[in-house]
């Protein structure tokens, strides 16, 4: 799966740690340190006279472009001079709460229930809507369960797991797999398919192709349930903070 645009709300949520940064790192040399150490040549320079935050901010940006690891190595450049360890942890939760609040709760407000309503659904475009409310809440987590410094702080593995990050990529790996049934599943759903009231069933009761593509979507929207069911259910059983 590849890295995902950033937007401006994603790099908002690590508002606290820039905070941070700008605080106890704001002598100008770091930001040119940065960018040579970690070679971001994507780095939005910004204007004159701009202050430490700008500074730490443009670094961010440009560290989430350049890809999912490079924001932890930015956190541990911040470790290493001079920023402790009991603020970053303080920052690093306050991210967290922001992140998932953002991926997870207001986007998907019913978020347990996203395999039960692709079950439900009855027509087409119910289907389509489940299955893409499914896959980009699988994706959202995803994102989080991957991200290799911050996953501690973004997703809290239960105590009672064993070893909470193989937990952890377990779950990323269950990610995956619910995207790559929701895109098989929506292979049979055209995007100029467009009649609001067309049943699933529709072809049922019809001979050759029509009833096999019938069966095909039925099969590929069961296995899409299963597996996404199977990703719900771990999160709600091992991730203490969803």
């Amino acid at each position: 799966m590849s890295d995902t645009p950033v937007t401006e709300d994603a790099l908002e949520d690590y508002g606290p740690v820039i905070g941070l940064a700008a605080r106890k790192l704001n002598n100008p040399t770091h930001f040119q340190s940065v960018v040579d150490f970690f070679e971001l040549h994507n780095v939005q320079h910004p204007a004159a006279g701009a202050n430490a935050r700008q500074h730490w901010q443009a670094l961010f940006d440009a560290a989430m472009q350049h890809s999912l690891q490079t924001p932890g190595k930015l956190i541990e450049y911040m470790l290493a001079n001079g920023v402790s360890r009991e603020d970053m942890e303080k920052a690093l939760l306050e991210v967290a709460k922001k992140c998932t609040d953002r991926s997870v709760w207001k986007k998907h407000p019913d978020f347990y229930d996203l395999a039960g309503s692709l079950l439900l659904a009855r027509t087409v475009p119910e289907v389509k809507k489940a299955a893409e409310d499914l896959r980009t809440a699988a994706v959202d987590i995803w994102r989080l369960l991957s991200q290799p410094v911050l996953a501690r702080s973004f997703i809290h593995i239960s105590p009672a797991v064993q070893d909470p990050e193989q937990r952890r990529r377990q779950l990323a790996d269950l990610a995956v797999n619910v995207v790559t049934a929701v895109d098989y599943l929506l292979n049979f759903y055209p995007s100029e398919e467009t009649d609001d009231l067309a049943s699933i069933f529709d072809h049922v009761h019809d001979d050759g192709p029509a009833v096999r593509l019938t069966q095909r979507r039925l099969d590929a929207r069961a296995t899409a349930v299963k597996v996404g069911g199977r990703f719900l259910d771990g999160l709600r059983r091992d991730v203490a903070t969803l």
